[in-house]
This record gives C-alpha cells, sequence and structure tokens, in this order.
C-alpha cells in the first residue's frame, strides 16, 4: 500500500472537519449574542460537546447545516440558562470590533457612512422579532437555504416562507419609515 492511498483512506482528524466552519460559527454565534466574548463562549462550548461525541462527525452527511443547527441549540440552551440567571444580567457596552477590525482604503467620508448606514441595518435587525431576526441572518446573510434552515429550527418550510417574507418586509418598513436620527423627525 502505498503512502498516498494510506492517506486517502485515513479518515480526517476532528480538526480537519471543524476547523473550516469555525469562523462561520463564531459569526453566526456573534450576530446572535452581538457580544464578542459571549459569541467566544458559545462557539467554544459547543466545540467542546462536539470533542467528546467526535467519532459521530464522521458519519454526519452535511456538516455545515449540522453544524448550525447545533449551534442555534446551544445558543437557545445559553438564552434559556442566562434569562432565568439574574446574576448574568450586566451591561454590554463592549465596543463592537467585529466591523471596526475591517480596514479599506476609502475616503473618511465614505466609511463614516458606510459605518452610520451599517448602524442603521444593524439597529432595524434589532428591532425585528427574534424569529424574524434569525431568519433573516441565517438566509439573507449567511446563504443557508430555506430546506436547511427548516431543518437547523425544526420549522416547516412553509412558516419559514411567510417568516422570511413577513421578516424582510419588516426590515424594509424600518429601515424606509424610520427616520435615520431625532433630528429628522417631522415636528407637528
Amino acid at each position: 500500500m502505498s503512502i498516498l492511498n494510506a492517506l486517502k483512506s485515513r479518515s480526517p482528524s476532528f480538526e480537519d472537519l471543524i476547523r473550516p466552519h469555525l469562523k462561520g460559527m463564531y459569526y453566526q454565534a456573534y450576530r446572535f449574542l452581538k457580544n464578542q466574548s459571549d459569541a467566544e463562549d458559545l462557539v467554544q462550548d459547543f466545540t467542546l460537546r462536539l470533542y467528546k461525541n467526535k467519532a459521530k462527525l464522521h458519519e454526519i452527511d452535511h456538516l455545515r447545516s449540522w453544524l448550525y443547527k447545533g449551534l442555534y441549540r446551544q445558543f437557545l440552551n445559553y438564552i434559556r440558562d442566562n434569562t432565568h440567571n439574574p446574576l448574568n444580567n450586566r451591561d454590554d457596552t463592549e465596543d463592537n470590533d467585529l466591523e471596526s477590525s475591517v480596514h479599506h482604503d476609502y475616503s473618511p467620508e465614505l466609511l463614516t457612512e458606510q459605518e452610520m448606514e451599517l448602524s442603521r441595518v444593524e439597529d432595524a435587525l434589532d428591532k425585528l422579532s427574534q424569529n424574524h431576526h434569525h431568519i433573516i441572518i441565517m438566509h439573507d446573510i449567511e446563504g443557508f437555504t430555506l430546506a436547511e434552515i427548516a431543518e437547523i429550527m425544526d420549522t416547516p418550510i412553509g412558516t419559514l416562507k411567510s417568516r422570511l417574507h413577513r421578516a424582510r418586509a419588516n426590515l424594509k418598513y424600518k429601515l424606509v419609515m424610520e427616520p435615520i436620527s431625532p433630528n429628522q423627525c417631522v415636528k407637528s
């Protein structure tokens, strides 16, 4: 048996399977939690749970959607645990380092305008219901298909289609109808 055949027959390690998905899982967790350290903790806890059952990972056909389903469930458990524990309520005044870590060769005016628009979209997303927020993030930002989201969230596709439609309509309304700043409000 040649070395190449031996390497081909060897199953990928836990790290080989998980590493390509870690960055995406972190961004997904960050979008859910809106806090860098909480997102890191969520992904770390989820990865530790995966490591305990690493032998089963080789049997999974669609690993990406399976991982995101597990991460979503880990997120729901995290929210459930932290909403019942008054010691975990804290002021999240952490700076948004995720967006500021990207540097471009644009003018300061353009960067400021982009940051204001990004902030406006994030504010509008934050005002959506939790279900609408999650489906917009998963479908329109992460690029999951409705079938994958149905599997992740254990929700019928028809329900997800109507949620996605309503979520987009609500987001559009919030972006079009709500003023950018208090100075732009119409005063009677």
